[in-house]
Parts: C-alpha cells; sequence; structure tokens
C-alpha cells in the first residue's frame, strides 16, 4: 500500500493518506479535504470552501433572476396600469381613476340634473326628458367609473401583493 504526504490546507499539519483515498478529514482540524492526482503531483483542496463558493454562487444566480422577474413584473405593471387611465380632456393626460372623482362628477351632474328638473316644467315641451336624460346618464357614468376604479384598486393590490412576495423571497437568499 502506497502513502502520500500531503499538507492540510485548513491548519497546516503534514499528513500520510493511503493512495486509494480520494476524500478524507485532517486528523487534527477535521477539515475535509480531496487529494487531486495528475502525472506532476498530488494536490490537495478544501471541500467546505468549494461548497461553500458554489452555494453562494447559486444563491447570487437566484437574487439576479429574481430582480429579472420584479424588473419585468414593474414593466407589466406599468402597460397594465395605462390600460386603467381614463380620459381627462383633450388637453389634459390621462388619469387614474378614483373614489373622489367619481363621486363629484355623479354628484354634480345628477344634481344639475335635480335643479334643471323643476325649471324644465316651466319651460315646458321637451325640456323635463332632458334633465331626467342628465341625471340618468350621471347615475350610469357614476356606476361606470366606480367600477373601474375598483377594478384599478384591486389589480394595484395584487400587483403590490406579488411584488412584496418577491421582495421577500431576495431579502431571505441574500440572508443566507
Amino acid at each position: 500500500m502506497k502513502i502520500t504526504r500531503v499538507r492540510c490546507l485548513g491548519c497546516g499539519a503534514d499528513l500520510e493518506i493511503e493512495d486509494s483515498i480520494r476524500v478524507f478529514n485532517c486528523t487534527y482540524c477535521h477539515a475535509r479535504q480531496e487529494i487531486t492526482r495528475d502525472a506532476a503531483a498530488d494536490h490537495t483542496r478544501l471541500l467546505e470552501t468549494i461548497a461553500r463558493n458554489t452555494g453562494q454562487a447559486a444563491d447570487s444566480l437566484s437574487v439576479l433572476e429574481l430582480q429579472n422577474d420584479l424588473d419585468r413584473m414593474d414593466r407589466q405593471w406599468k402597460h397594465e396600469e395605462n390600460g386603467h387611465k381614463i380620459f381627462t380632456g383633450k388637453n389634459r393626460p390621462k388619469a387614474l381613476p378614483t373614489s373622489f372623482d367619481n363621486y363629484a362628477f355623479g354628484w354634480i351632474m345628477g344634481g344639475l340634473g335635480v335643479i334643471a328638473l323643476p325649471f324644465s316644467f316651466f319651460i315646458g315641451g321637451g325640456a323635463p326628458i332632458w334633465a331626467v336624460v342628465l341625471i340618468a346618464a350621471a347615475a350610469c357614468m357614476h356606476v361606470y367609473a366606480e367600477k373601474r376604479a375598483s377594478a384599478y384598486k384591486k389589480a394595484l393590490s395584487a400587483y403590490q401583493g406579488r411584488r412584496y412576495k418577491l421582495m421577500q423571497r431576495i431579502e431571505e437568499i441574500r440572508k443566507r
């Protein structure tokens, strides 16, 4: 049986290892090592260091993949958010629907219709119909706008939940 002399990479101790052994633990510091044999010399290397470095590289890759997922999710949300925006006027940018705007519009237009209704009886003809149409249009527009605002809030909440979970996963990996 042939014996190979190696130096422990963990503590520097001189060790004698049988040629048939490829992986061993130092008898002094218990560092797990591997013997690599080639034509010129025998080498040892710490397996824990290799395993730790491999784990760190895998974690870094996982963080990068999750960050890419986060960026993709943010881009998709911006596109989806633009779909929720409503027209606010010819020379004004589109805006996100809010419940306050819906109530203000509904109450103002409905209030104008209610105020116009008694006066329309004095005018006569088809004027009362226009006041009723104004009230009905205000109610329909309010319901429509409220549904848009509700859909936007629901989509925003879902996006924020997904984003929060992804950020938590990134932080968990970084803490390892």
